[in-house]
């Protein structure tokens, strides 16, 4: 199982047409980002808050909180060193993300990642942090809490 972390309130999104690489700053943008790691991926709010109670605390009254969607391995087949390949990423540029994340506490063995667009069929779960366990919900479930989110944050 492998998953992607993200704040909350993409989940609108992620919800309304999958899981997209952002195609923002560059060909690290163009990867769409996983990790193997069942917990938490340090490097998502990496400058703000690199462990997950920390992630939970900072992002929830920003953010509506932190969120997850778990899908099976084959979405994402390429590790670190070979997505950098494939996504035409300097080396240079790999071994900056490689030191930025271990000194975070990341492991970028668990990274893995791909350049396709994944679809909601292929998600597994969706999973929103509630300060103490991941909780599942049906995407249906999902964008019911986002609703509610989106009152509150504007609030």
């Amino acid at each position: 199982m492998i998953y992607h972390y993200t704040k909350t309130i993409y989940l609108v999104s992620i919800l309304s047409g999958g899981l997209k690489p952002s195609f923002r700053n560059g060909p690290v943008d163009k990867v769409l980002w996983f990790s193997t790691n069942p917990t938490w991926e340090r490097t998502v709010f990496l400058d703000t808050a690199p462990k997950l109670e920390d992630a939970y605390r900072w992002a929830t009254p920003r953010m509506g909180g932190i969120a997850r969607v778990a899908c099976d391995d084959v979405v994402a087949p390429y590790r670190f060193l070979e997505i950098c390949q494939a996504a035409d990423i300097p080396m240079k540029v790999a071994m900056r993300l490689m030191n930025t994340a271990r000194r975070v506490g990341a492991n970028p063995s668990e990274w893995r990642g791909t350049l396709e667009t994944v679809p909601i069929d292929k998600f597994r779960s969706i999973e929103i942090y509630d300060g103490q366990i991941w909780q599942p919900h049906s995407a249906e479930e999902a964008m019911e809490i986002l609703t509610c989110l989106a009152f509150l944050l504007q609030t």
